[in-house]
């Protein structure tokens, strides 16, 4: 079996199931998660399964985050991937835009002296809530096109959280405020 998969599988088990595709943008439904650039696989399928786990159905990736269907995130997600739709976007700002004018609220996650405190935000119906790369945030497109920006109050000692805990804390303050 190791030699199979290519590395020590410690429960004896292994499954092999068809990659799945990719959604067209018309079937993007109901509050979802943009990753902007995350690199990490351990953080995209963390993500993922904190979308899973607080009802969100549809992930949106850019060009420049790590395919969810790499090895690492599907485990790390713990198999939580296959009941996530993932919609892989050519061109995100123009997609965000889109989801605008489809009623969509997007709502970017960051450290911004005009950022709103999360424990005092009501989350619309339809939201996007962006999470930006492990280093940098998300793009300044991203940010400008932005409904609101949200921020989690931590100690001013502590510049940010890791975007996967940060993305647990937001989808958990979401799944409690609708």
């Amino acid at each position: 079996m190791k030699k199979i998969v290519g590395h020590k599988i410690h429960q004896g088990m292994m499954a092999v199931i068809d990659k799945p595709k990719f959604i067209s943008f018309e079937e993007i439904k109901g509050s979802v998660v943009v990753l902007n650039g995350l690199t990490s696989p351990e953080n995209v399928g963390s993500i993922v399964r904190s979308c899973a786990s607080f009802g969100i159905n549809t992930l949106i990736i850019d060009e420049k985050t790590c395919s969810p269907f790499i090895r690492r995130c599907i485990r790390v997600s713990t198999g939580n991937l296959f009941n996530i739709k993932v919609y892989k976007s050519q061109n995100l700002e123009n997609d965000l835009k889109n989801l605008q004018s489809n009623s969509y609220t997007i709502l970017t996650t960051a450290n911004s002296p005009k950022a709103v405190s999360l424990h005092k935000y009501s989350f619309p119906k339809n939201s996007a809530i962006v999470i930006g790369s492990e280093g940098y945030g998300a793009d300044k497109e991203i940010l400008d096109l932005s409904d609101c920006i949200l921020k989690i109050d931590i100690d001013e000692e502590v510049t940010s959280l890791n975007a996967s805990i940060a993305a647990s804390i937001v989808l958990y303050q979401m799944k409690n405020s609708i």
